[in-house]
């Protein structure tokens, strides 16, 4: 079990590494202008790799039936969700709903691991 979880998140990190390597030709496919931003950029790159942890052990406990724990942080991450990314969206700037989102979904993630 433990080689299939190494592989995948192997896999989604060489997909964050060529994410974070591509962002500015990427975004510029995307949106159709340049977005020449950092900091908007680093938490686009930090948000995929949150994602990435919280996707291969999600995979491992819905097979396991383990739901109930993951089923309660979610409807908290819900409601969290939209309050803190605008709140950082006032104080920090675009860059501040990605890191909101973050903020939020990390201890879901921390949850699927322990």
């Amino acid at each position: 079990m433990k080689p299939v979880l190494n592989k995948g998140l192997t896999r989604y990190s060489a997909r964050n590494f060529g994410l974070a390597l591509f962002s500015g030709p990427l975004l510029r496919f995307w949106v159709g202008r340049e977005i020449d931003d950092p900091r908007l950029i680093a938490t686009f790159v930090a948000r995929t790799a949150v994602y990435a942890v919280i996707n291969c052990y999600s995979v491992l406990l819905n097979g396991l039936g383990r739901l109930r724990r993951r089923t309660a942080l979610a409807g908290s991450v819900a409601v969290l969700h939209w309050p803190v990314s605008l709140w950082l969206r006032s104080t920090v700037g675009a860059a501040g709903i990605t890191w909101g989102t973050v903020d939020v979904i990390l201890p879901l993630g921390m949850s699927n691991i322990l």
